[in-house]
C-alpha cells in the first residue's frame, strides 16, 4: 500500500465535503416535508402566539416557539399563557421538552402537571434533559393554559421548545419519528461495533495486526452516547438522574477510550503523552463526579471545562497522528476521522452555543455518518489487501520451503555420488576381472546392480535453469507421487527460465497445487496422472499441465474450490493470469474428457 500524498488528503476531503453538503441538502428536504408528514398525524402542534412573561420584568410580548431569549434569567421563572385549541382529543396529553429545567403546567389556574427535575440530587439546581408528557383533563378545549420553566444556569433559562397536543401513543409515536436519525445512527454504530468484531477476528486469522477489539469498543461508546442525546434512554430507564449521570460518564469518558485506542492501535512516538491523557481525563472524569456528588458543583456547570480540555488533547492526538503517519500507513484513515469530527464538533458548538434556526442539524451525528462510511470503506480495503499480503506471504514461505528441501535433496544427492565415486575403483577391479574370465553373464548382470545403484531414490530432481522453479517443480513432483500420483515430466529448455521468483511461485506453484489437489479427490491410484510440458523457442516459454479429474466433480469457468482458504484460492487463481500478463503472455483452463488442462506462454524470458 502506498503512503497518501497530500493531494489524496484534499480529494478525500472535497469527497467528504460534498457528502456532507448532500447530506444537509436531504436533511433539509426532511425538514420542508416536516408539515405535510405531520398533517397526517393526529398530534397537534401549539406554537403560535404565545404570551411571554420574565419573573421581576413588566414588558409582556407574543412568540413563537421555539424561542430563545438572550436575558441573563437564571432562576427567574418564565411563563408562557395561551389559549388551548378546540380540539377533541380523547386521552389528551401535552409533551413537552426540557433541559436543565423545571416545568410546571396550569389549566384555568389549576396545577395539572410538573417536571420538578433534579434538585434533590443536583444540590438545589435543576438538571436533566427529556420529554415530559402532561395528562390533560377530558373538558380541557378552549381553557387557559400557564406553563412555567424555571432554569439555574443561564445558557438554558428562556430556552422553550416546541409544544405538542395529542394522545399518548401518538406523542410517543411523534417523539420516535423525529427522534429516528439519532436512534437510526446509534444503531447503525453497534452494528458497525459487530462488523468489526467479526473482521478483527477474520484479520487476526490472515495475521493482519487489526486492534478492531478497541476500536469497536470506541464506537460503541460513541453510539450509547448518540443513544442517550436521542432521548429514548427515558423510556429505558424512567429516571432522569440515571439518564443524567450516564450521559455525562459517556461523555468524560470518552477520551480516556480515544488516547486508549490510538496508543494499542498504532506504534506511534507519543506514547507517553498518550498515557498521560489517558489518566489525566481518568482523573479529571473522577474529580468531576466527586464534585458533583460533595455539591461543589454539577456535571453540567463543569461541562465547558471538559470539553475545553477535551478540545485541546484532542488537536494533541490529530497532530500527534499526523506527524506519524509516515511510520503507519493505517493512520491515514485515523487522519481523515479525526478532522472530520474535529471540523464536525466545532461546527455543533458553534451552532449549538448561538441557537441559530439555521442549523436546525446535529453536526456531530453528520460527523458520525460520514465517518461510519469512511471507517466501513477503509475496513474492506485493509481485508482486500491483508488477503493478498497473507497470499504473498504463504507465496514467500514456500519459495523458502522449496528452496531448502530442494538443496537438502541435491546435497544428499552429492554425497550419493560421493560415496558411490568413492567405491567405483573396487566395481571397477570386479568388472575387469569377470571379463578376463569370460563371465560376460556376471559382467552384465553386474553393470545392472551398479546402474540401480547410481539412480537416486530420492526425489526427482528438476533441471530448468531456474534455482526457484526447480525447486518448486521437484517439491510439488514428490508430494505428488507420495499422494500416489504418477507424475510425467517432458522438460525441454534450452536455457535458463528468466522469471521472478514470486511470479515463478504463484504459476507453477498453484498450478501444481490444484492439479494434486484434483487428483487426490480420484479414489483409484491408478487414474491418478500429472503430466508437465514445457518447452523453450528463444526468448518464448510453453507451458501446458494435465491433471486426471473425477468424473462426478464440476468445474466451472470460475474455477471454484472446495478448499478452506477459498478466498486465498480466488486471488491465486487471478495472480495467475496477473503474472502472465506481466510478460507479455496468456494463460487458458480447459477441461476435457476426464481431465483439466491449464497452459500459458511467456514471452521475454
Amino acid at each position: 500500500m502506498r503512503q497518501k500524498s497530500w493531494k489524496d488528503y484534499v480529494k478525500t476531503g472535497i469527497f467528504l465535503v460534498i457528502a456532507a453538503i448532500g447530506i444537509l441538502f436531504f436533511l433539509q428536504a426532511l425538514e420542508y416535508d416536516r408539515p405535510t408528514i405531520k398533517s397526517i398525524r393526529a398530534s397537534s402542534e401549539l406554537s403560535k402566539k404565545w404570551m411571554l412573561t420574565i419573573e421581576g420584568k413588566k414588558e409582556k410580548k407574543l412568540i413563537d416557539l421555539p424561542y430563545s431569549t438572550r436575558e441573563n434569567t437564571a432562576e427567574n421563572r418564565i411563563v408562557i399563557e395561551n389559549r388551548l385549541p378546540e380540539t377533541n382529543f380523547s386521552d389528551a396529553y401535552l409533551r413537552l421538552g426540557s433541559s436543565q429545567q423545571e416545568i410546571k403546567v396550569y389549566l384555568d389556574g389549576k396545577k395539572i402537571g410538573t417536571f420538578e427535575s433534579m434538585r434533590k440530587t443536583n444540590h438545589g439546581k435543576t438538571g436533566g434533559a427529556g420529554w415530559t408528557f402532561i395528562k390533560l383533563p377530558q373538558d380541557y378545549a378552549g381553557k387557559q393554559i400557564r406553563i412555567e420553566f424555571l432554569s439555574s444556569y443561564t445558557n438554558m433559562s428562556g430556552r422553550i421548545g416546541r409544544i405538542w397536543i395529542g394522545s399518548k401513543g401518538e406523542l410517543v409515536a411523534d417523539l420516535f419519528l423525529d427522534s429516528i436519525g439519532a436512534f437510526g445512527i446509534a444503531v447503525s454504530l453497534f452494528l458497525l461495533a459487530g462488523f468489526i468484531l467479526i473482521m478483527n477476528v477474520k484479520m487476526k486469522k490472515l495475521g493482519a495486526e487489526f486492534h478492531g477489539r478497541h476500536l469497536a469498543l470506541l464506537i460503541m461508546f460513541v453510539g450509547l452516547w448518540i443513544f442517550c442525546q436521542s432521548q429514548y434512554q427515558i423510556f429505558l430507564f424512567n429516571n432522569y438522574a440515571v439518564c443524567y449521570f450516564l450521559e455525562f460518564s459517556l461523555l468524560y469518558l470518552f477520551p480516556v477510550l480515544l488516547n486508549r485506542y490510538l496508543e494499542v492501535g498504532f506504534s506511534l512516538s507519543h506514547e507517553k503523552l498518550l498515557k498521560i491523557f489517558q489518566w489525566g481525563h481518568l482523573g479529571l472524569a473522577a474529580a468531576f463526579f466527586i464534585g458533583q456528588l460533595a455539591g461543589w458543583f454539577t456535571l453540567y456547570e463543569v461541562q465547558d471545562v471538559f470539553l475545553g480540555i477535551f478540545i485541546v488533547t484532542f488537536l494533541i492526538d490529530f497532530v500527534i497522528v499526523v506527524k506519524n503517519r509516515t511510520k503507519d500507513i493505517s493512520l491515514d484513515a485515523c487522519i481523515v476521522i479525526l478532522g472530520i469530527m474535529l471540523f464536525m464538533t466545532g461546527l455543533d458548538i458553534i451552532f449549538y452555543d448561538a441557537w441559530l434556526p439555521i442549523a436546525p442539524f446535529n453536526f456531530v451525528e453528520i460527523g458520525v455518518i460520514l465517518c461510519e462510511v469512511y471507517v466501513v470503506y477503509v475496513i474492506i480495503r485493509q481485508w482486500f489487501w491483508s488477503i493478498r499480503e497473507g497470499y504473498h506471504s504463504i507465496y514467500l514461505r514456500m519459495q523458502l520451503e522449496n528452496q531448502m528441501n530442494h538443496y537438502a535433496d541435491l546435497e544428499k544427492r552429492n554425497q550419493d555420488l560421493k560415496g558411490f565415486r568413492h567405491d567405483m575403483k573396487n566395481h571397477l577391479e570386479i568388472l575387469s576381472r569377470l571379463i578376463e574370465e569370460r563371465k560376460t553373464t556376471l559382467a552384465v548382470k553386474y553393470i545392472s546392480d551398479m546402474k540401480d545403484g547410481m539412480q537416486n531414490r530420492g526425489k526427482q530432481i528438476i533441471e530448468t535453469g531456474n534455482p526457484i522453479i526447480d525447486a518448486i517443480l521437484s517439491e510439488k513432483i514428490h508430494t505428488a507421487r507420495e499422494q500416489g500420483i504418477t507424475v510425467k515430466d517432458e522438460i525441454f529448455i534450452s536455457q535458463g527460465i528468466g522469471i521472478d521468483s514470486l511470479d515463478g511461485c504463484i504459476l507453477f506453484g498453484n498450478i501444481m497445487d490444484n492439479a494434486i489437489e484434483a487428483c487426490v479427490k480420484i479414489p483409484s491410484e491408478e487414474e491418478r496422472k500429472i503430466r508437465i510440458k514445457m518447452t523453450s523457442k528463444a526468448d518464448m516459454l510453453i507451458c501446458r499441465f494435465t491433471n486426471t479429474i473425477h468424473k462426478e466433480i464440476l468445474i466451472d469457468k470460475n474455477l471454484k474450490t472446495t478448499k478452506d482458504n477459498a478466498e486465498m484460492h480466488g486471488i491465486g487463481v487471478k495472480n495467475i493470469k496477473k503474472s502472465a500478463e506481466k510478460y507479455g503472455g496468456t494463460v487458458s483452463f480447459e477441461k476435457k474428457e476426464g481431465e483439466f488442462e491449464v497452459s500459458f506462454v511467456l514471452f521475454g524470458v
